[in-house]
């Protein structure tokens, strides 16, 4: 199980990806990635902002989110108490 973080996610999500972090998650079985809502609320919350800047490249972004969400369906976990405890110490890999 990999929980992908809101930077991997952006990153993925560029043309021009970052040879490294492509392949790192290229490698992982697709039904062993998973995402948080954390890093949904933080991509909402960027949309936002973009919406008051760019109000194009924010619905595009919007979209983007959309088939992510459809894509992890289930493989989207909520935060609990358990849950930031083992996501603490694998920040330290």
């Amino acid at each position: 199980m990999f929980l992908l973080d809101t930077d991997v996610l952006s990153a993925l999500r560029k043309r021009k990806r970052h040879p490294e972090i492509a392949g790192r998650v290229e490698l992982q079985r697709s039904a062993d990635l998973y995402l948080s809502v954390v890093s949904v609320g933080e991509i909402e919350r960027g949309i936002e902002r973009q919406q008051r800047h760019d109000p194009v490249h924010a619905h595009a972004l919007a979209g983007w989110l959309d088939r992510v969400l459809a894509l992890y369906g289930e493989r989207i976990l909520g935060v609990d108490l358990s849950a930031a405890r083992r996501w603490g110490p694998a920040l330290i890999c």
